[in-house]
C-alpha cells in the first residue's frame, strides 16, 4: 500500500519522525531543520540559543551519528556475513548461487 496523495505522505512520516524526536534522539539532518528554526522562532528578545551552540551541537551530533552507523552497520554485516560458523577450519568459503562442476 503506498499513499496517493502529498497530504497522505506527510500524515504518514508525521508519527515516525515526531515518535524519534519525542524518545530524545538526535540526528544532524534532522537538527539542521529543529535548531534554525527554534532560533528563528522567538518572539521578539533573545533567542534562548546562538549560533555557537547550534554549531557544536550539530558538530558532536553528526560525528555521533557518523561513529554510530558506521560502527552498528559495519558490525551488523559483519555478523550477517562474515561471523565464522562454530567450528569452522577458519577459512571462509564463497556463497554462491550456482554449482560449479
Amino acid at each position: 500500500m503506498a499513499s496517493r496523495t502529498v497530504l497522505d505522505k506527510v500524515v504518514a512520516i508525521l508519527f515516525p519522525n515526531n515518535a524519534f524526536v519525542a524518545c530524545g534522539f538526535e540526528h544532524s539532518v534532522a537538527n539542521m531543520y529543529f535548531l534554525p528554526i527554534g532560533v528563528f522562532m522567538v518572539a521578539g528578545g533573545e533567542p534562548a540559543i546562538g549560533l555557537g551552540s547550534v554549531l557544536s551541537r550539530l558538530l558532536f551530533v553528526r560525528i555521533g551519528n557518523v561513529l554510530g552507523g558506521a560502527v552498528l552497520v559495519a558490525l551488523i554485516y559483519w555478523f550477517v556475513y562474515l561471523r565464522q560458523a562454530p567450528g569452522a577450519d577458519g577459512a571462509v568459503e564463497a556463497r554462491t548461487s550456482i554449482d560449479a562442476s
